[in-house]
């Protein structure tokens, strides 16, 4: 069977090396970004990025973390409570994401707000809030160029988690680093202006120094490669299949045709012109012969004699 399937390929070697250039075409273009123009631009669609995460405890002056009273303080007349705390988080999460915090922790981090994104954590029942649109954002998710920021809220416990990517792992942990500073200075700016008592003011702690590392973007070589290979084997599959079910199908047509042939019924012979004629010709009646009489017959025997 393999020999038989060779044999035909074989035969068909113009049309699979169409297959081959449909194959190398794929692989070029999943593994490859081309921009067309003069002359065109050709760029890997992979590429390095820095990542970077940092956690942050959002407490009470009386920290939550070790009081094991009943799950709430009273602090100066506020009673405070873990799911308080993460409803704050979330608060805090969302103001991060809109301006002037974002414009404040952008520029803390060295990097133009047009290129920083903030995700908002999801709300309550799930739904994932949209990213604000803004003309000075240019750039969007997946954006080698982008340096995004998104953060995440424990539903039990009140930590907001950051998790950051920028075009190298140095922005990546500076954009962290700021972040927290910059919530912290907020948070200690809008207390001032309000002139909340010391006791009554959120704390940030970080749970530990950002971390960062060096990731690899993009789609992989592999999976290209492997893609490429599909649409070979699907290629040479069509090149040798399709003509076995072209003639199938006109052996299959000409059998039908054959039997309802068979089928129709066969006409009458028709009858001989010449035969026709003659079975309409009325028969000619016999020529009968005069008989002579007797004594006449033997006068002439006589005169002949």
């Amino acid at each position: 069977m393999a020999i038989t399937v060779l044999r035909e390929l074989w035969r068909r070697r113009y049309s699979v090396g169409v297959g081959i250039a449909y194959a190398l075409l794929v692989v070029i273009l999943m593994t490859f970004r081309v921009t067309l123009g003069f002359p065109p631009k050709i760029e890997s669609r992979q590429y390095n990025a820095g990542i970077a995460a940092s956690d942050v405890l959002i407490d009470s002056p009386n920290s939550q973390v070790v009081d094991v009273g009943g799950g709430s303080t009273d602090v100066e007349g506020a009673t405070i409570d873990l799911n308080g705390l993460s409803t704050r988080a979330r608060l805090l999460a969302n103001l991060m994401s809109n301006s002037p915090l974002k414009d404040r922790i952008a520029k803390a981090a060295g990097i133009s707000s047009s290129k920083l994104l903030v995700i908002a954590p999801t709300s309550a029942d799930g739904t994932q809030p949209a990213t604000p649109d803004s003309p000075s954002v240019k750039v969007k998710i997946g954006d080698r160029d982008a340096n995004v920021l998104a953060l995440f809220v424990d539903e039990t416990l009140p930590i907001l988690t950051m998790r950051v990517q920028a075009p190298d792992p140095a922005t990546a942990k500076q954009l962290a680093t700021s972040a927290v500073s910059q919530l912290r200075v907020y948070l200690k700016t809008v207390a001032s202006a309000d002139q909340v008592p010391d006791a009554r003011q959120l704390v940030i702690s970080p749970l530990g120094p950002a971390t960062s590392a060096t990731v690899v973007k993009g789609p992989r070589r592999l999976f290209a490669i492997l893609a490429g290979l599909l649409v070979l084997a699907l290629w040479c599959a069509i090149t040798v299949m399709f003509p076995r079910l072209v003639r199938t199908w006109q052996e299959a047509a000409r059998a039908e045709a054959a039997e309802a042939e068979h089928r129709k019924p066969k006409p009458e012979p028709e009858p001989d012109a010449d035969l026709i004629h003659l079975e309409a010709t009325p028969p000619s009646p016999p020529v009968r012969r005069r008989r002579r009489p007797a004594a006449a017959a033997a006068t002439g025997d006589r005169q002949s004699g």
